[in-house]
């Protein structure tokens, strides 16, 4: 009982963080945006329960997100326009990655 509080309670407080994470940008106040920053934040704070959430891990996500976004902004070469993966996924795990720096 205690352990589904506390989950709830990480998953509420993600949530809340993520809604206000540059709300007046149009790309961090899109639906999909919003729910791959929640599941990124929600997997690190499952997979380091040590550490779980913190306020502010939302606005370091953001930036890596931002980064991210440039690099996958220019049109991949030809010999891979076969390969088709979502911008959002690819930033998405290409952040997970980059959290995992332990």
């Amino acid at each position: 009982m205690f352990v589904c509080c506390v989950v709830l309670c990480v998953v509420i407080s993600i949530r809340i963080d993520v809604e206000r994470t540059y709300a007046d940008d149009p790309y961090f106040a899109s639906f999909d945006t919003r729910i791959v920053m929640q599941r990124i934040l929600l997997i690190w704070a499952a997979e380091h329960p040590n550490d779980s959430y913190r306020q502010g891990f939302n606005e370091l996500l953001a930036m890596i997100v931002i980064a991210l976004r440039k690099d996958h902004t220019k049109p991949p070469p030809k010999e891979y326009v076969s390969i088709r993966v979502s911008i959002r996924v690819s930033i998405a795990i290409d952040s997970f990655c980059l959290s995992d720096v332990s």
